[in-house]
C-alpha cells in the first residue's frame, strides 16, 4: 500500500505520520510533503520519497514533470478549478506570480509536477493533514478526486474548538450533521463550555487579540525556508534577466498602490452608523485563507456576496460592511476590491475601529462566508446567511444561499425574533456534531483548548484515521 502524506511541518503532523506508519503494516511506500529538520525513522524498512515544502509552493518537481502524461478528460476536469488555483496563489507574495502569465506558467508547472508524482507513485491512500488550501495541496487533492483514490484530510473544528473532522469532500462538508432530529436536547459539558463563549458578548477569542500570530506565521517570518524561498525565486529571475521587472517595477508599484489604498480607504471609510435603521451586518473574513479559499465555493471573491446582497435586500436595508480586523492592506484584497464595494448603492464601508460587538447586537440579520460570527449568530438566536460551506450550514436555522433567488426568499419569509425551539433544535444539531466530530486536536495552535497531551492525542487522532479509512 503507498501512502501519499501532505504535510509534515510540525510536531504534531511528524508524530501522526511516524506512528501510522508503525502501525500499519500494509503501507509500505510513503510520498511526504515536509518543511523542517525531521529524522523519518520507522519500525521497519518503507520506501520513503520526499519533497519539500519550498519547492512544492513555488511548483518546483524537479523530474516528476517528465512522468505527465495528458489525459484530456483529467485535464478538462482540473480545468474547472483553474480560477480557484490562480486566487490560492494570492497566498504567495505578489512579487512571485504578479502577471497571470507567470501564475499561469506557475499553475501549468504544479499540474504536470502533480499528475507526474501520481503517475509515478501510484498512491493507494492521500492524507492531507488540513483542509487543502495552498496550490500545490489542492492540486494534489484533485487529481485524487478525479482518479477516485482513497482521500483523506484533517478539519480543524472550527467554532467547536476543541474538535476536529475527517472529510473526504471540501464541498459539502459532512451531510451527516443534517440528521439532528433525534438528538438530545442537552447539551454535553464540553458543548455547553463552548455555548457559554459565544453568548458572552466580551467574550474575544484567543486568535483575535492583536499581539496573536500563528507559530508557523511567526517561524515563516525569520525562518531559512522563508530566505530560500525568495532566493530561488530571485535566483531563477536573475538568470532570465527578469530583476528589473519583478524586483524594482513590482515592489514600486506595491508601495505605490498601498499609499493610494490608504488613502482611498480613508475618505470611504464611515466611522459613525445609524444602529436604528434597518441594516445587514457583513464582516468579511480574512485572506488569503482557506475558510474562503476554497470553503466559500464561489464565494471566495466575496465582492459576490456584497454584490448579491446588494441587489436583492429590500431598499431599507443598509449592508454594513466591515474589513477583518488582521486583513492587511494590498493582501488578498486590493483597491480595485474598495472601489467595486463603494460603488454599490446600500453598501456602506464601515470603519475597523467600530466594535464587532456593537454592530452585532444591533441588528437580527448576520451575512457571512464561513465567519465564525456566523456561528455567533446562531447561538444568539439571528439569523445568519450563509453564503460558504462552514459546518454550521447544515443547521436548518442558518439560511444557506446560493444564488439571488436564496436571498429573495429569505425576506419574504424574514422573522426578526427566534422562538426557543430555534435554540432546542440548535442544541441537538451541536450534540449530533459532538457524535459525527472526534475529541482532540489536528492543529497545534488549538492544542491548549484540548485536555488530550501531545502524546494521547497523536494515539487517537492514528486510531481515527485508520477507522476512516478504513485500514
Amino acid at each position: 500500500m503507498n501512502l501519499f502524506f501532505s504535510a509534515v511541518t510540525n510536531k504534531l503532523q511528524f508524530k501522526t505520520l511516524v506512528k501510522l506508519v508503525n502501525t500499519t503494516p500494509r503501507i509500505e511506500k510513503v510520498f511526504l510533503v515536509y518543511h523542517g529538520e525531521y529524522n523519518f525513522i520507522f519500525n521497519r524498512k518503507i520506501k520513503l520519497k520526499k519533497i519539500k515544502y519550498s519547492d512544492a509552493i513555488l511548483g518546483n518537481y524537479f523530474d516528476y514533470e517528465k512522468n505527465f502524461k495528458l489525459d484530456e478528460e483529467e485535464y478538462d476536469y482540473l480545468k474547472t478549478f483553474t480560477i480557484d488555483i490562480l486566487f490560492m496563489m494570492n497566498r504567495l507574495h505578489r512579487i512571485y506570480s504578479y502577471s497571470f502569465s507567470d501564475r499561469y506558467q506557475m499553475l501549468t508547472g504544479h499540474f504536470k509536477g502533480a499528475v507526474g508524482i501520481f503517475n509515478s507513485f501510484k498512491p493507494d491512500l492521500c492524507l492531507f493533514t488540513n483542509m487543502p488550501h495552498e496550490v500545490f495541496d489542492y492540486a494534489f487533492f484533485k487529481i485524487a478526486e478525479y482518479r477516485d483514490i482513497n482521500r483523506k484530510y484533517l478539519m480543524h473544528g472550527m467554532q467547536l474548538e476543541s474538535y476536529y473532522q475527517i472529510l473526504d469532500n471540501i464541498e459539502g462538508n459532512d451531510h451527516k450533521l443534517t440528521d439532528y432530529k433525534n438528538s438530545s436536547e442537552n447539551l454535553s459539558k464540553n458543548l455547553e463550555v463552548i455555548f457559554q463563549k459565544y453568548t458572552d458578548p466580551n467574550y474575544m477569542h484567543f486568535y483575535m487579540d492583536k499581539g496573536y500570530a500563528p507559530s508557523y506565521r511567526k517561524f515563516k517570518a525569520f525562518s531559512i525556508n522563508k530566505f530560500l524561498i525568495h532566493y530561488k525565486f530571485l535566483n531563477s529571475i536573475i538568470r532570465k534577466k527578469l530583476f528589473f521587472k519583478y524586483c524594482v517595477q513590482n515592489i514600486l508599484f506595491k508601495n505605490f498602490e498601498t499609499v493610494v489604498s490608504k488613502l482611498y480607504q480613508k475618505n470611504r471609510l464611515v466611522s459613525r452608523v445609524d444602529i436604528n435603521s434597518k441594516y445587514i451586518y457583513v464582516p468579511l473574513n480574512y485572506q488569503p485563507e482557506q475558510t474562503t479559499s476554497p470553503q466559500g465555493g464561489i464565494f471566495f471573491d466575496q465582492i459576490n456576496m456584497v454584490e448579491l446582497l446588494d441587489r436583492n435586500c429590500p431598499k431599507e436595508y443598509k449592508i454594513y460592511v466591515k474589513d477583518h480586523p488582521k486583513q492587511k492592506i494590498n493582501f488578498g484584497r486590493d483597491l480595485n476590491f474598495l472601489k467595486r464595494i463603494s460603488k454599490l448603492e446600500n453598501v456602506v464601508l464601515i470603519n475597523k475601529n467600530i466594535e464587532s460587538k456593537f454592530l452585532f447586537k444591533h441588528t437580527d440579520i448576520i451575512a457571512t462566508v464561513t465567519g465564525t460570527v456566523g456561528f455567533e449568530a446562531l447561538c444568539n438566536c439571528k439569523n445568519v446567511l450563509v453564503f460558504g460551506e462552514p459546518f454550521y450550514m447544515h443547521f436548518e436555522g442558518a439560511i444557506k444561499i446560493r444564488n439571488d433567488n436564496d436571498v429573495i426568499n429569505f425576506f419574504q419569509r424574514h422573522k426578526k425574533n427566534k422562538s426557543d425551539e430555534d435554540l432546542t433544535n440548535l442544541f441537538k444539531f451541536l450534540n449530533n456534531c459532538e457524535k459525527n466530530f472526534y475529541h482532540g486536536f489536528m492543529d497545534m495552535e488549538y492544542s491548549h483548548l484540548s485536555s488530550l497531551s501531545l502524546d494521547d492525542n497523536v494515539k487517537q487522532l492514528v486510531i481515527n484515521i485508520k477507522k476512516s479509512f478504513k485500514i
